[in-house]
Parts: structure tokens; C-alpha cells; sequence
């Protein structure tokens, strides 16, 4: 970018998962963003619900 150069690593760290060159440990991430979206969800209806008595 802009002209940088980027070392090329084996594997980084995202989401607390290694993450390897291979793809290993990509399964683990979409998992837990997965799981994430099922709660901002029921977070969403809670907060609709609510809004709704008000």
C-alpha cells in the first residue's frame, strides 16, 4: 500500500484464533462470527420489544 512493503507472515492472530497460511483455523472464526450475529439478533428483538412498550 502506498508503496509499502509487508513481511509475509505463516500466520496471524484475528479474533483470537491463529490463523494459519493454509487456512487453518478460519473454520473457528466463522464459528464465532456466527455466533455473534445470532446474539446482536436477540439483542435487536430485546431492544425492539422494549422499545415497543415504551
Amino acid at each position: 500500500m502506498n508503496g509499502e512493503r509487508f513481511e509475509e507472515a505463516n500466520s496471524f492472530k484475528y479474533v483470537g484464533t491463529i490463523i494459519f497460511r493454509n487456512g487453518e483455523g478460519t473454520a473457528e472464526v466463522l464459528i464465532r462470527n456466527a455466533m455473534v450475529v445470532a446474539i446482536f439478533a436477540r439483542l435487536q428483538y430485546t431492544l425492539d420489544m422494549f422499545l415497543s412498550l415504551l
